[in-house]
This record gives C-alpha cells, sequence and structure tokens, in this order.
C-alpha cells in the first residue's frame, strides 16, 4: 500500500476528525496529511522551502523528515516511536538494509533501524545534495559537487 501525503490547509488541520497529530506547533505556518494503511496522520511545520519527507520504512512503519525534525512512526501503534531533533534543516533519507540515512543539510547520521542506535555520524563539508547508491556503497554529494562515503557493504 502506498504512503499518500498531501499539503492542507490550517482549517482542515484543525477540524479534521479520526486523525492522528504527530507535531504540531503554534509557530507552524504549513499543514500536511498522511494517509496509509487506512489510518490518518497530520502534522504541521514551518519553512515553506523544504517540503517534508515522507517515506515507508517496513510493512509497519514509515519516516517523516521536516524542518529541524526526523520521526519514525509506527502504523499499529499509530505514534512516533522515534524521534530526534536535528541542528539544521532535514533535506531526505533513504533506507538500506537495516540503516537509515538521515541527511540534514551538514550531516548525515547513521541510524540502526531495529534498536534505533546512532552508528556514525558525518559532517559534510559543505550543504547535502544527494544520496547516490552503488553496489557497494553509499555517497553522499554536496551541492559543490565534494562526496562523502558513508558506508561499504
Amino acid at each position: 500500500m502506498n504512503i499518500k501525503f498531501e499539503r492542507i490547509k490550517r482549517a482542515e488541520f484543525k477540524n479534521k476528525q479520526n486523525s492522528i497529530v504527530l507535531f504540531e506547533k503554534t509557530s507552524d505556518d504549513n499543514f500536511g496529511e498522511i494517509q496509509w494503511n487506512g489510518c490518518v496522520f497530520q502534522f504541521g511545520w514551518r519553512g515553506d522551502f523544504i517540503l517534508p519527507v515522507v517515506k515507508e520504512i517496513d510493512l509497519m512503519r514509515f519516516g517523516l523528515g521536516v524542518d529541524f525534525n526526523f520521526v519514525i512512526v509506527d502504523i499499529v501503534k499509530k505514534e512516533i516511536i522515534y524521534k530526534i531533533e536535528l541542528d539544521d534543516y532535514f533535506i531526505n533519507f533513504i533506507v538500506k538494509g537495516n540503516v537509515i540515512y538521515i541527511a540534514s543539510e551538514l550531516k548525515v547520521i547513521q541510524l540502526e533501524i531495529d534498536n534505533f542506535e546512532i552508528l556514525n555520524e558525518f559532517y559534510l563539508p559543505e550543504i547535502f545534495d544527494d544520496f547516490v547508491i552503488t553496489n557497494d556503497s553509499i555517497i553522499a554529494s554536496c551541492i559543490d559537487n565534494q562526496t562523502i562515503n558513508l558506508s561499504n557493504f
């Protein structure tokens, strides 16, 4: 089943019935809704220039990154089971095997999925641009074309 994300208006956020609010702050200007596996999750965020990233981690969990936050949501418990506050803006994440690579502007965090142990933190020389996956490694590329090898497997 596919995860569906859409932006919603503040009024929809406030009036939606039977949804689970993951997080919101009074300073939020933007609101979103995630529909997955028959559940509806809502959240708010501040920044206009970077949209949230929502991806399935496995059959029971999805990841959500926005602003300075990355969370993992358990669909059975219908709650956040892991949260990390980042030092700079969240950009993207990928899942490879039992590891999640969480990219903020200037750092990539390598997180073990099962016990949420931070395995490594990679400080980037410039702002993160994209993940490059090859047969034997994951590479973080920066906006100035510098790269950092994040793993060998």
